[in-house]
């Protein structure tokens, strides 16, 4: 793709990724660089390098905090991408806003798993805020440029440089260390690889998609699945006690059941999304810690 990419939140797990695969095209710029929270940084920044195209990947996503920093999440997670999505709407630039399951707090998934014409229903200031920002980017595209956002699950990636780490990377931490491995078994998602969302949005762009679209790896799990098959994969013998979300005693709510349906996405790309064991397994070989890989 030839155009340029704006990436919002490039010191993130996403937009590292989404930088590295755009190369030349890219310019990422971190909260210091775009800060969603002040409109006349976005302006500035926006009129500074003129993108054809912006993708935000940045938010709010401390999920318990957000219950006592109530404005802050706000202000990032919903009021951010609508003061982002009017500017970018008044420059004809194209947007694309990457959501979260989060938003289905209903319980059970319908069979096939939650579609973007269902409704959704958040539980907790995080995912109320991430709804109502997915909901002001639509409402501020332009017909020019209708705006995309993209929902999609539990990213993981390669490890970050600040040391924040991943679902992936905190089993395998914990396994190394000796540290007791409790894992909730009653929340069912799929665990989706930060670089085949990245793959996802290079096939989307050039479609002209817009609206809702969601994307995931394929298939789903448990949190506690998951973990078992981190480290099986890994070729690591430890155990892992399954426990309810109760049992945490977190301030917010998940999602009991978040599996999102990629038939809109894989209609218009004609593209099946990988399995997520397939895709985790790419993942720990890519880090070396694949067991056999070596």
């Amino acid at each position: 793709m030839d155009s340029k990419v704006a990436i919002i939140g490039a010191d993130g797990q996403l937009g590292r990724a989404l930088v590295a695969r755009f190369g030349g095209a890219a310019c990422g710029w971190s909260r210091q660089d775009c800060d969603l929270t002040d409109a006349q940084s976005i302006v500035a920044r926006l009129d500074e390098a003129q993108p054809e195209v912006v993708i935000n990947a940045a938010a709010y996503n401390q999920v318990d905090a957000a219950e006592d920093q109530i404005d802050l999440a706000w202000n990032v997670n919903a009021r951010g991408p609508e003061r982002l999505a009017r500017a970018c709407s008044e420059r004809g630039i194209r947007l694309v806003h990457i959501g979260t399951d989060y938003v289905f707090g209903n319980g059970p998934a319908p069979i096939g798993g939650w579609k973007e014409t269902d409704l959704p229903l958040p539980q907790g200031q995080y995912a109320a805020s991430k709804l109502a920002g997915d909901l002001a980017v639509l409402r501020e595209s332009s017909e020019t440029q209708p705006a995309l956002v993209v929902r999609t699950c539990g990213l993981y990636g390669a490890a970050s440089p600040t040391g924040k780490r991943s679902f992936v990377n905190a089993i395998l931490d914990r396994a190394r260390t000796g540290q007791p491995l409790r894992v909730v078994h009653d929340q069912r998602c799929t665990p989706t690889h930060v670089e085949d969302l990245v793959e996802a949005l290079v096939r989307l762009l050039p479609l002209r998609a817009s609206g809702l679209i969601h994307f995931v790896n394929g298939g789903d799990c448990t949190w506690f699945e998951f973990a078992a098959e981190i480290l099986r994969l890994a070729g690591i013998d430890r155990p892992i006690e399954p426990i309810l979300s109760s049992d945490l005693k977190q301030k917010a709510a998940r999602p009991v059941d978040s599996r999102l349906s990629t038939e809109r996405f894989t209609a218009l790309t004609g593209h099946s999304p990988r399995p997520w064991r397939e895709a985790l397994a790419q993942r720990l070989a890519a880090d070396g810690v694949l067991a056999g890989s070596n």
